[in-house]
This record gives structure tokens, sequence and C-alpha cells, in this order.
């Protein structure tokens, strides 16, 4: 059955899954619905995780796990993580029969589960969906993993155990042993498929849990949805070591949060922008002093504007971005910087470089003329009683190649300015110095 599973999937690939399914009479053998499922994840998986869709073995029962499940990119940048925190427990001696386990208790499609599994001793797979598990489990002998261990309950407080079946305690799952690391993406929707933001509405409660987790491993990983308040989550939290911002393509992916029991040293931001890690602590962006422009003339010795990625700036890497690079931070509240090549390069890993071809004045008449020479140019408006849109319109611009033109509020020498830059953008490298 399974290999005329694999051929069905095979052949129809690239075929309308819609007409697929309405056809199912056509095939009284084969359930259409898991192939089209499979087909569907699979056209996903082409770049979001590549290995997995080189195996043509592998089923995917839900199209919503493989929707939520982690990128190939983020499950790695995870497994290196939990290398990391492992590597601190042995070498501080703490260390016990489960200290080389890593536990994932909320295991979804196995795509986390697969990345711990090069990394640790034993990784236990947990998840309350029994179909899913049982499918996820296939797919791991499939892929050849042999140290992973699979449970099927729903995780529940331990003063709110009933002796209900498929119900456990973290400690029960666990047996009794203390873990190296637990691994949790608590699910962002209720019973009834509707989005939740607060951390106590996901499921599992992290926030009710939270002792019962810390007390449990060394270290726990909370993945976090990509619009969390970070420094909110901390507070709610307590204990919170490290916070790693994920992103890739010009999109922020995953928030990553790290527990350990009794930790009360502040947290450490990791932003991680496609391959590169910017590190720093909430004390070094607090204390850190930007550098502001005197008077306009003097951006003149800037060629270059450089705009943070979006792991910078869902960390919140505002003031010590200008200190650490040597950058001029346009406003207070305005997130740009100018920058000399130098600069613009040792910076350019962490967001986008843009060589200034023209700086003005932001009027009505110096619109209209930009608006007649790069008629088709992308427009950012920042820090400016009006948004981008607006300003395109006010410029009669449409999206295009002409040039980048960015309408910004500069803060000089104790007075602020709108001004509009016109910009190319400018990719560089460490060889270009």
């Amino acid at each position: 059955m399974e290999e005329t599973l694999k051929e069905f999937i095979l052949e129809h690939e690239n075929d309308d899954t819609g007409k697929l399914l309405l056809s199912r009479d056509r095939w009284p053998s084969i359930p259409v619905d898991l192939a089209v499922n499979t087909i569907e994840a699979r056209k996903k998986f082409r770049t979001k995780l590549p290995s997995w869709y080189r195996n043509p073995d592998l089923i995917y029962p839900s199209r919503l796990s493989a929707e939520q499940c982690s990128s190939e990119e983020t499950a790695l940048y995870k497994a290196a993580i939990a290398e990391k925190l492992l590597r601190e427990v042995f070498r501080s001696g703490r260390k016990d029969a489960g200290h080389s386990l890593i536990a994932d208790l909320t295991g979804g499609l196995g795509v986390d589960s697969w990345a711990f599994s090069a990394k640790a001793d034993k990784v236990l797979y947990n998840e309350m969906n029994s179909e899913l598990a049982s499918h996820v489990c296939k797919n791991f002998r499939k892929l050849g993993i042999k140290n992973v261990m699979f449970t099927n309950f729903e995780i529940c407080p331990e003063d709110e155990l009933d002796g209900k079946d498929g119900v456990s305690s973290i400690n029960g799952l666990l047996q009794g042993q203390k873990a190296g690391i637990i691994y949790l993406d608590p699910a962002r929707r209720n019973r009834e498929g509707k989005k939740v933001f607060l951390l106590e509405d996901c499921s599992p409660d992290i926030v009710r849990l939270k002792d019962e987790l810390t007390r449990s491993a060394e270290f726990v990983m909370v993945k976090l949805s990509p619009m969390a308040d970070i420094a909110m989550v901390a507070g709610r939290l307590g204990c919170c070591r490290e916070f790693h911002v994920v992103s890739s393509g010009g999109e922020c992916k995953e928030v990553i949060a790290v527990l350990q029991e009794g930790w009360d040293q502040g947290y450490c931001m990791h932003c991680h922008e496609s391959g590169n890690t910017f590190s720093f602590t909430y004390e070094e962006e607090k204390k850190s002093v930007p550098y502001y422009l005197e008077n306009i003339d003097d951006a003149g010795n800037f060629p270059y504007l450089f705009e943070p990625g979006k792991s910078l700036s869902k960390a919140g890497a505002f003031n010590l971005v200008s200190e650490r690079f040597g950058m001029v931070k346009a406003g207070r509240s305005t997130h740009l910087y100018l920058a000399d090549r130098t600069a613009a390069v040792t910076a350019s890993p962490y967001g986008k470089t843009f060589r200034i071809i023209e700086i003005h004045p932001m009027n009505n008449r110096t619109m209209k003329d930009l608006g007649k020479r790069f008629p088709k140019s992308e427009v950012t408006a920042r820090n400016l009683p009006l948004g981008s849109d607006a300003l395109r319109k006010k410029i009669c611009a449409s999206s295009g190649d002409d040039a980048h033109i960015f309408g910004l509020r500069f803060d000089m020498g104790g007075k602020s300015e709108n001004m509009l830059l016109v910009c190319r953008p400018e990719s560089l490298s460490s060889s270009d110095t």
C-alpha cells in the first residue's frame, strides 16, 4: 500500500489537488485525502524543508502541521542553540542519565525533533494528536533516525491530573528524570481554530507550567510568535536567559526564549539575520549612546544608508547599532543610519544597504520634482506624520527600480527636519573595503 501511495503522489504532484479530491472515486484503493495533503506539503517543502522534500517516502497527514512546522533553516538554528546549551551542562558537571535528553513536548510534524536528534543522545517526541504522531514515527524510520522515543499525551499541570487517559504531567513524561532541554512550540490557536496571542491562551499554557518546566530540565526553549513582545514575555515568565530572533528573506520567522531555573541576571538578545548573528544585552542597548548629525550639511560625508533587518528591529537594537558599527542615527525615533563605506560593509549582513544619490528638504516642490525624475521608485516613510503609501502618492511614484526614496525625520543639534533621500540598493561585502 505504501509503495502504491508513493507512486500516486509522485505521479500527481503537479496536478490540481482540488480536481484530485473531486475525482477520488477513480482511485478507490488510494487514500486521496492523505495523498493530497502530502502533495501540498511537498510543494511547500521544496524550499522550506529541502532535505525532507528529497525523500519521496515521507507522508504528511495534515496541511496545518505542514504550514506551521519549522523550516529547515530555523530547525537547524534551534538545534545549534540546543547543542551549545548541552555542552554547558556537561562542562558544569551537572549531568545524570537524563541530561543527554532533549524533550520536544509539542512534536507536531517532527521537524525540530529531527534536527535535535543530530545533537543529543536521545530525543523524546511527544504529540497529543495520535494520527500525526503515528505518521511521524513512520517518517523517522524512513529517515533512518533511531534515537527518538515517541509518546502521545496532552500536557497537564501536576496538580490537575485526574487519571484521565491520554493526559500526563511533565514529570510523568520524563519518568522522573531531569532532561537537558525541554522544547515547546505552544499552539497559537484555540479549540475553535482561532488565533490567540496571549501566552496563557496558547496550548500548553507556558505561564502555568513554567515552574514545572524549569524544575524538569536544565534549560527550557520556547518558540514564541514572531509578534511576541519580548520585554512583556520576559516580565511574565521571569528567569529568561536568552532570546533568539530568527529572520530570513526579509521576514521575522521565529522568536525563541531560553529559560533557566533561578536565572536573575537579565537576558541576552541574539539576532539571527540570514545566517549572521548580532548579540547584545538589554543593558548594553540601554546604556549605548548613538551618534547624530550636527547639521544636515554633514550628511554628505556619509554616502550610504543602512536599514536594519527584521531581527535587529524586532530585538530593539536601535542605539547600539549606531555605536557598535560607527554609524549616524537619523533621529531618536528614526531607525535608519548614515554610514561611510567601512561601516556600511560591516553592518550589511544585518540589513539592507543603499547608496545615497541625493538629499533634499521635504516639501511639495521637491516631491513633485522627484516624481518626474524617478517615476518608478519604491517609497518608504519613517517617523513622519504620513505613511509610505501617502508619501508615494504625494511624489506620484509607482513601484519600480528607478530609485528607493526615503522620507525621514532627522534630529540635528536640538532641532528636527524632514528630508527626502534618493537611494539605490547596493550589495556590499567585506572584500569591498
